[in-house]
């Protein structure tokens, strides 16, 4: 059992799930972020799911 930091917060000694959610969401954001500036279709083909929609600043709605 991890120790307790005021005997409130467990005190984790290696990273956490969540930390590593967080680094693998944030490398995912990068790479999709370099597919569009790079235009790779076939990266955002991978990245973006084929069931997602987006709404412009404008309310139109568009999908991948």
């Amino acid at each position: 059992m991890p120790e307790q930091l005021n005997g409130t917060q467990p005190i984790h000694q290696e990273p956490c799930h969540h930390q590593i959610k967080e680094t693998t969401i944030e490398t995912l954001e990068e790479s999709l972020r370099q597919a569009m500036l790079n235009s790779d279709i076939s990266a955002l083909d991978e990245l973006i799911a084929d069931d997602l929609v987006f709404t412009l600043p404008t309310g139109l709605v568009i999908d991948k």
